[in-house]
């Protein structure tokens, strides 16, 4: 194989250089050259071969032989102090310069190259070439390294440590994508938007240029799935793509805090000085409501006006106002009759044939001008001005001779949509919007005009602030060639809190290269460095033309003519073999060079490199060398050469990268090389970034790949060389043989005798004793470069005969190296070459060996995750409950749960309050559970942060917000109620119940009403007051059927919603001495007044509320429009009766009551209301009873079976002791009034009357009471009574009899 490079221009020749590879041997000089020299007209060719110049003038280069693995370089030859080329230098370096790209930035606005005129180039080799060279990015204190601690003074938004985020704000660039990365993208627009008192965020965010395939989104580190009612757009990238349905406006949004009020205007100004629609948004953050008596939520309204007006104006304009009014319109038109009907009216602007403007309005459509039913009509001048009112509508005449001809509708909306109105506790939302304006910058005005209650009172939820103010734009822009996602979430309960936290996958899978040998433009794989290296530079994009539906291709950087496209094809080549993938996004705007040679060419091991105005490529990889340097080229005195002591070079790698299988986190990898644990070496540990790498894999053989360099490659040289002896580029690999490192003792040959050379070295030098030498000669007869074996050497100084085992075939002049074996010339990568003065460079190199890409090596297991951030928690649920102390004093309490995603780890969590909408957060707790109850301020709202946390790492946080300061509930119910009599007729009562947390029970109600069914409304308090513990006893209830009930209540007073109850029936209270008994239910009922229908069982029912059938049994209805019998209600009812007490006593009633009732009386002249019965009560001779009976309407039937009044009296006893009762009689001194008496009893006798037999009390009178004592004796078998006086112990039952 022989080897030919032609370079075109000395100056530069890597520019247009070939590089040609020959099978053909033993061919001549001329065969390889001839091709190459016809390409230099009118200029004398210059050629080297094996490092040795050629003079084709002296020379018969077609006799020349030239032999396998020879090296031929051809090029013009360059005239000593010709001013051409000098002024050729003067502008273009030797070899590789860096760019200076003013402006010219890695992106532009919106995916642009920004600048891309202002390319230049400068003769500055050093600035590029210090970029990447084999292992040079890992010499500590030597080079520079791209150092990267994880701290930054200002983040990257895809490579932070803090994980990804999505830009904002103006002036940020589109980023490109290369292969598949996590990004956060670039917000376009964001804003809220209301569904009721749903909150939803709308953000429309630019993944970046196109074509890209997006998935595995997440919010707050969870799926969207996760989320309810999440809508999800995606556009790819094209240019053909549709816009968004929910962001065919652009709206700027401006959150705002101001809380308004009646006294003054808010004013705010809308950003950019393009509006031409404007949203606001107000919110009652606290709740909207007027708190009742028990503790339930009734609406309150609060009334606002806004206007609008150019900036810099006072010509405000209402478009929330109170009274009727008519949208903001096209025309202008105002509404100037204000009993106008509210609804759409429709407007025909048109010209007569008098060129008259006409202007016809309607409250109906037409399809066009001649037939519009029109209402009325007005005819003007073109150019008149002033107003006009038609059909009580008010129009500028200026204005509507210039709008186009057509229909137009405009619409009169009713007073009252000014308000917003609501009775909830927690955030109340209204949103208006005008639209139609014409494109400037205006400000907005809004106050409050009336509200149902005042701001102060504890009462009243009134308070209102202005939250939003929107800027809508009427674009409806597709953003062509930007990937695009938009979103439209459920914000409430759900992602209140601020923007949440955006990630996704994203993926561009092809780029587009021009191919100049096929003359067409293809796809090549994204994730290849050296494409995406290619990409960067041209920036092809495929576009579908739309009209003939066929694709053209464009670019937005560096034309591709010049773009070498094999040195880029032969770097892709080596990428496929050596694997190595790049998965890069960039985001930020940085220098042009510093992100193709930092950021994207590393990955690829490579470097782009400007040869005059063409770019192409370098890159690390096995080749072989191009180029001869010896002592015979090399300028005498020029050669110096530095090695790297161990100090310098790293024994670790710190190599940070992005970690696809855990996440796309940013992981460190520390690798370490063979030597690393050598005793008494310092251990030199250096960092590197590659952002680009997302495999563990990757990232672990690409630090190996730096160590090898490290360790290898140590030693450098710099020396001299005329232009026309330099073949070769930056990059390229040479032979050097030189003096001094002693690789071999080089120069030229001084003689050549029968098979040996003479030689100009010194023999002192050499050390055949032990070593074999070897001999390089490069023949300048057939051009070959042939190694000899020395045999031996001797002579003097500068003239050395050598002798080797065979015939050394040379000629004078011929290029020679000797030296050890394997030392005879030594292999190194040029790394710069710079003028030193006219036709004189200095290059730099770095030694090449190829051990540095062998993977000789086992990649370890990798390392558990090292992430310090968590998913965070999902379903974060919050309310608050309001609930008064002991002391009445007010309180909360917020109650929180929460889950965690499916596989997410946790081990506790810290849970963070704000009161200031997220601004500052406070530290609240730390718990282990799921769940959390915090004692709260009251009255005030809050948003929650919940962090996961597991040893170091933690989440970013989950939000939820608003959380309002909720309502005082309602105490919980009481489940059941039991009763029990007692032995004395007291009731004990006991019940079940749950006290709530907080615990604002301040005891239980208790209430009771006649029947069996429980009404709470019609009950009467068992007590004053409240009992605060069971068992309860009480006497109370006692007689009849009952329906005793009970309710917890809290501190405020609140009462439970519902009510336990049990039935008690103790029976009809006994019957003492029954002075009155009067049945009210007899003849019909006629002794009572009532509403209610007494049917033929002889019962009072309750009336139905509806038409039913006629009887139950009925098959028919009663009238068409009839309802089913079962579906009947009834209407309360009431009894009345009135009776006179003929005596003093107890007055009681004994009833029968199926259903619920209120039975109630009052004594006429002594009691001033009715009072619920219970159980007798005292009346007098001559008291009015009157007795009440009231049921309640419903569902539910009341039955009154049976109602009897009755006065009873209770027993009375009088004991009287030594009463001497004569044989004729005595009467009682009976002390009890009005008396009537039942019984007497004797209690003891004595004294002579004291004898055998049986004494008897024998009644005379009853009243008065005289009673006789007589004495029964057997005498002959017979009783005997006979009257005795007698000395006895006497008691005396009766009841007093007061009658009227």
């Amino acid at each position: 194989m022989v080897k030919v490079i032609f370079v075109k221009n000395p100056f530069s020749p890597a520019r247009d250089r070939v590089i040609k590879l020959s099978e053909a041997t033993d061919k001549p000089l001329n065969f390889y050259t001839d091709d190459f020299v016809r390409q230099l007209p009118n200029q004398e060719a210059w050629i080297q071969i094996d490092g040795r110049k050629v003079n084709a003038v002296v020379e018969d280069i077609s006799k020349l032989p030239v032999k396998a693995g020879s090296i031929i370089v051809v090029m013009p030859k360059v005239a000593k102090g010709g001013k051409s080329f000098l002024g050729l230098i003067a502008v273009i370096a030797l070899s590789v310069v860096s760019m200076g790209v003013g402006g010219y930035m890695a992106t532009g606005t919106w995916g642009s190259f920004a600048g891309a005129s202002a390319w230049t180039a400068a003769a500055n080799y050093m600035a590029a070439a210090a970029i990447m060279f084999l292992g040079s990015s890992l010499v500590s204190r030597f080079f520079t390294p791209k150092i990267d601690t994880g701290k930054y003074s200002s983040e990257d938004p895809t490579y932070s440590w803090n994980g990804v985020q999505t830009m904002d704000g103006q002036g940020n660039g589109i980023s490109i994508t290369y292969g598949k990365v996590k990004s956060g993208g670039q917000s376009i627009m964001k804003f809220t938007s209301n569904n009721g008192n749903d909150q939803y965020f709308n953000w429309l965010v630019a993944a970046g240029a196109g074509e890209l395939k997006i998935s595995d989104i997440k919010l707050n580190s969870n799926p969207v799935g996760n989320y309810e009612d999440v809508l999800l757009e995606i556009r790819p990238g094209s240019n053909e793509q549709e816009v968004i349905a929910n962001f065919n406006d652009t709206v700027l949004s401006k959150g705002l805090g101001y809380e308004l009020s009646e006294d003054k205007w808010r004013t705010d100004e809308i950003q950019g000085n393009s509006t031409e629609g404007i949203i606001i948004e107000l919110e009652c953050s606290n709740g909207l409501y007027h708190a009742n008596d028990n503790g339930s939520l009734s609406t309150a309204w609060v009334d606002i006006e806004a206007q609008y007006a150019l900036s810099g104006t006072d010509n405000w304009t209402a478009f929330v106002q109170k009274d009727k009014m008519i949208t903001i319109n096209k025309l202008g038109a105002t509404l100037a009759d204000a009993k106008k009907a509210v609804g759409k009216y429709y407007v025909a602007v048109s010209r007569t044939v008098n060129d008259l403007v006409r202007l016809r309005v309607s409250d109906k459509s037409g399809l066009a001008d001649d037939s519009f039913l029109y209402s009325a009509e007005a005819e003007f001048e073109p150019a008149a001005s002033g107003n006009v009112t038609v059909f009580g509508i008010n129009f500028q005449k200026a204005k509507i001779s210039q709008v186009a001809q057509g229909t137009y509708c405009i619409e009169v909306i009713a007073a009252g949509e000014n308000r917003i109105s609501g009775a909830k506790a927690g955030a109340v939302r209204k949103r208006w919007r005008v639209d139609d304006l014409a494109p400037g910058k205006y400000q907005v005005r809004i106050k409050v005009v009336a509200r149902s209650a005042s701001v102060d009172s504890s009462r009243d939820g009134v308070r209102i602030w202005w939250t939003q103010l929107n800027s809508v734009i009427y674009d409806d822009f597709a953003y062509p060639g930007i990937a695009l996602l938009g979103i439209k979430a459920k914000a409430t309960e759900q992602l209140s809190g601020g923007t949440p936290q955006l990630s996704f996958i994203k993926e561009r899978a092809h780029v587009y290269i021009w191919n100049p040998l096929a003359k067409a433009y293809e796809k090549r794989p994204a994730d290849n460095p050296a494409w995406a290296a290619y990409d960067f530079l041209h920036g092809a994009e495929r576009l579908k033309d739309i009209n003939s539906g066929e694709y053209v291709y464009d670019y937005q950087g560096i034309p591709k003519e010049l773009l070498l496209y094999d040195q880029f094809k032969a770097w892709a080549d080596n990428c496929d073999k050596m694997n190595l993938k790049i998965n890069l996004e960039i985001s930020s705007l940085k220098d042009f060079w510093t992100i193709i040679n930092q950021d994207i060419a590393p990955v690829g091991r490579g470097m782009v490199v400007q040869f005059g105005t063409k770019y192409g490529c370098i890159y690390d990889h096995k080749t072989q060398p191009v180029q001869l340097f010896n002592m015979g080229n090399i300028i005498q005195g020029s050669f110096s050469q530095a090695y790297m002591s161990t100090e310098e070079r790293a024994d670790s790698v710190e190599l940070t990268y992005i970690d696809a299988d855990k996440d796309y986190e940013k992981t460190t990898l520390t690798i370490y090389a063979d030597d690393y644990d050598v005793l008494d070496i310092p251990n030199q540990p250096t960092q590197i970034a590659m952002d680009g790498i997302t495999s563990y894999e990757q990232a672990y053989r690409e630090g190996k790949y730096q160590l090898y360099c490290n360790r290898l490659l140590k030693e450098t040289v710099t020396f001299k060389a005329d232009v026309e002896s330099i073949g070769c580029m930056v990059g390229d690999v040479v032979l050097i043989a030189h003096d001094v490192p002693q690789w071999g003792i080089s120069g030229r040959v001084t003689d050549c005798k029968n098979g040996y050379v003479v030689l100009p070295i010194d023999l002192d030098e050499l050390d055949l004793a032990g070593n074999q030498y070897g001999l390089m000669i490069r023949n300048s007869t057939d051009n070959t470069l042939t190694t000899y074996n020395v045999l031996s050497a001797e002579g003097s100084y500068g003239n050395v005969k050598v002798i080797a085992n065979g015939i050394i075939k040379a000629n004078q002049g011929d290029l020679f190296s000797l030296g050890k074996i394997a030392s005879v010339a030594k292999p190194f990568t040029i790394t710069s070459i710079s003028r030193t003065k006219d036709l004189e460079y200095t290059l730099s190199a770095i030694e090449y060996a190829e051990g540095v890409f062998d993977e000789n090596y086992d990649i370890p297991d990798q390392e558990p995750s090292l992430s310090t951030t968590l998913a965070d928690v999902v379903n974060l649920k919050a309310h608050q409950i309001a609930y008064k102390g002991p002391e009445g004093q007010a309180k909360s309490k917020m109650f929180l749960s929460w889950d965690l995603p499916e596989k997410a780890e946790a081990e506790s969590y810290t849970v963070y309050l704000s009161s200031d909408r997220g601004t500052t957060w406070e530290n609240i707790t730390n718990t282990t559970s799921m769940q959390a109850e915090i004692d709260t301020q009251a009255y005030v709202s809050y948003y929650v942060k919940v962090v996961a946390r597991k040893g170091l790492k933690r989440s970013l946080g989950a939000v939820i917000g608003p959380i309002a300061p909720g309502d005082d509930a309602l105490p919980p119910d009481v489940k059941s109620l039991d009763t029990e009599v007692l032995h004395n007729g007291m009731r004990r009562y006991y019940w079940d119940f749950t006290y709530p947390e907080p615990n604002d029970i301040a005891g239980f109600r208790l209430k009771y009403t006649q029947g069996t069914v429980p009404n709470w409304e019609m009950g009467y308090s068992v007590q004053d007051g409240l009992v605060t513990a069971q068992p309860y006893e009480t006497a109370t209830i006692r007689q009849g059927a009952h329906t005793v009930m009970i309710k917890a209540v809290d501190n405020a007073g609140q009462e439970s919603d519902n009510f336990a109850y049990c039935t008690v029936n103790l029976g009809n209270p006994l019957e003492d001495n029954v002075l009155l008994k009067i049945d009210l239910s007899e003849n019909n009922w006629n002794a009572v007044v009532t509403d209610g229908n007494i049917f033929s069982d002889g019962f009072i029912h309750s009336k139905q509320s509806g038409t039913h059938y006629s009887a139950q049994d009925a098959p028919y209805w009663e009238k068409p429009q009839a309802i089913f019998w079962n579906n009947e209600g009834f209407k309360n009812f009431t009894v009345e009766a009135t009776i006179n007490c003929p005596a003093s006593g107890n007055f009681y009633l004994l009833y029968e009551i199926a259903g619920a009732a209120d039975i109630t009386y009052c004594v006429n002249g002594k009691d001033s209301i009715y009072k619920p019965y219970a159980t007798k009560f005292r009346v007098s001779a001559g008291d009015v009873i009157n007795v009440r009976f009231k049921t309640p309407g419903g569902a539910s039937e009341t039955v009154l079976k049976k109602l009897i009044a009755v006065i009873d009296v209770p027993d009375r006893e009088e004991h009287f002791e030594n009463l001497k009762v004569p044989e004729a009689g005595l009467t009682l001194p009976i002390k009890t009034p009005h008396y009537a008496t039942t019984a007497v009893h004797i209690d003891s006798i004595r004294g002579d009357a004291a004898q055998q037999g049986v004494y008897m009390p024998e009644i005379v009178s009853r009243t008065p009471c005289v009673i006789k004592i007589y004495k029964l004796e057997l005498v002959d078998g017979n009783w005997r009574q006979s009257y005795v006086d007698a000395i006895v112990d006497i008691t005396w039952q009766g009841y007093s009899d007061e009658r009227m």
